[in-house]
């Protein structure tokens, strides 16, 4: 018989429109970060090791379609799936930009994800 229960382990999803604080990382194994397809010195600024994120992000050769997966620095060593989407992106190709973002995100099995 199958159960109706949700699966239990599926990971702990939290969710904010605002800027990720160390604290809130330090609990997070795994961040998601959507940014518009050339981010700004702010975007940077705002987040946890924005300067780290952004060199990597210059070095690479970003073309939109693969996001760009990291670790932090410090302790916990939170992973993060970066990646970019224009505003202007039609139902379907806003959902596959979110898919290939997921995608990354659950390749490692993470108990608790931020995004």
């Amino acid at each position: 018989m199958t159960s109706l229960l949700p699966d239990a382990s599926r990971p702990t999803i939290s969710q904010t429109d605002a800027w990720p604080t160390l604290t809130q990382l330090d609990r997070l194994d795994l961040l998601v970060v959507l940014l518009p397809p050339k981010p700004t010195t702010t975007h940077w600024d705002n987040l946890p090791a924005g300067d780290l994120l952004e060199r990597i992000f210059s070095r690479r050769k970003h073309n939109g379609t693969s996001p760009l997966v990291t670790w932090l620095p410090g302790g916990a060593r939170t992973q993060v799936v970066l990646g970019t989407c224009a505003e202007e992106l039609d139902s379907f190709h806003l959902h596959t930009a979110a898919r290939k973002l997921a995608a990354a995100a659950l390749a490692e099995n993470p108990d608790s994800i931020g995004l």
